[in-house]
């Protein structure tokens, strides 16, 4: 006879975490990013006088070789000592585009510990090949909504101009609003004043055309530009 058994473990990377909170999903260009950060032990409490390190950066893709890397730019960083709330930070933006922030405490023994979140930077400038080609990627700026909010909604598109259509849907279809685009990034607004309890999903297809490229791959507004759609 044989007789087999396998278990599994929790490995943690430090005896202490760092916590993020940002104040918005996402912000207008050169507003600065806003946000709170607290150092706790592995049962949850807060741990107080670790020193926190905040920075954010803006990344740009760019291709190496065959492969595609994200590089780090338009830093800012501040210090933190943690305490029994969490303590606040201001980052300052510059471009448009996606910005990483990170944060890192060392526990007692030397070792460790980040955390990572995202915030979206919108304006004229944005350089985003994380936006997939063809694809609506749409932000809100909160995770959760009360009957009768306002959701504000970060929309950016593949293509500008456009013309854009808004379905609002909950066991079918229950509201449909139609926007023009003029720029990859815009914000729109949506009146959550029917009954949409426990949810409600947000559907943006937009249409337009789009730069042509040349062989090389390369955007050429010379070029007649090409029938484009996104969703």
């Amino acid at each position: 006879q044989e007789w087999s058994a396998h278990g599994s473990m929790l490995v943690h990377p430090s005896n202490v975490y760092v916590g993020l909170k940002l104040a918005k999903s996402y912000l207008r260009q050169g507003e600065a990013i806003r946000l709170s950060a607290i150092a706790a032990d592995l049962d949850g409490k807060a741990v107080l006088g670790r020193k926190l390190s905040v920075e954010s950066a803006r990344l740009e893709t760019e291709q190496k070789g065959a492969e595609w890397i994200d590089k780090e730019v338009d830093q800012a960083s501040c210090e933190l000592d943690s305490a029994e709330e969490p303590r606040p930070c201001e980052l300052a933006t510059k471009g448009a585009g996606l910005y990483r922030v990170r944060a890192t405490v060392v526990d007692e023994f030397g070792r460790k510990n980040q955390t990572e979140s995202d915030v979206y930077v919108y304006g004229d400038t944005e350089k985003d090949r994380d936006l997939k080609s063809e694809a609506v990627t749409i932000v809100p700026d909160k995770k959760e909504y009360a009957q009768g909010d306002t959701a504000e909604l970060l929309v950016m598109s593949p293509i500008a101009p456009a013309e854009a259509l808004l379905t609002l849907e909950r066991a079918g279809v229950v509201r449909e609003r139609r926007f023009r685009i003029t720029k990859t990034t815009e914000t729109v607004q949506v009146k959550l004043d029917g009954d949409f309890q426990p949810g409600a999903t947000v559907h943006i297809h937009v249409v337009g055309s789009a730069v042509r490229e040349d062989a090389q791959n390369r955007a050429d507004a010379s070029l007649p530009r090409r029938p484009a759609y996104g969703q």
